[in-house]
């Protein structure tokens, strides 16, 4: 059952992934989204390099704890507001996916749970 869901669930992202690249703005949010994990990737395989180098296994590694400033420290500077009309835009086309996601729901009406195969 968990199976189906996640094929589900996988089949319904494809869709609107696909939706999204024809519509303009949900291309630029594609390729945006695309950009960050790619930029996301870099960054990992770079920490895991730079652990491999000093000799630490990355399939274990210990989490590592924040560190506190020393007293009278300056506190850190507010991150910048760059990508806050990007987040904005985001929030905006989530909040659709989930509109259009509670009304399909609702037109489909009760779920009828799926019968088990018989292979289990």
């Amino acid at each position: 059952m968990q199976n189906d869901f996640l094929q589900d669930w996988q089949t319904i992202w494809q869709s609107e992934l696909a939706a999204m690249a024809v519509d303009r703005e949900g291309a630029g949010l594609v390729a945006s989204m695309a950009k960050s994990w790619a930029d996301m990737t870099a960054v990992m395989q770079a920490a895991a390099k730079g652990m491999a180098d000093a000799g630490q296994s990355t399939d274990n590694a210990a989490p590592v704890a924040p560190q506190r400033p020393a007293p009278g420290a300056a506190a850190p500077a507010d991150a910048s507001d760059a990508g806050s009309a990007e987040i904005a835009k985001l929030n905006r086309r989530v909040a659709e996916l989930e509109r259009r996601l509670a009304e399909a729901d609702r037109r489909a009406g009760p779920v009828k749970p799926r019968r088990k195969s018989p292979r289990g």
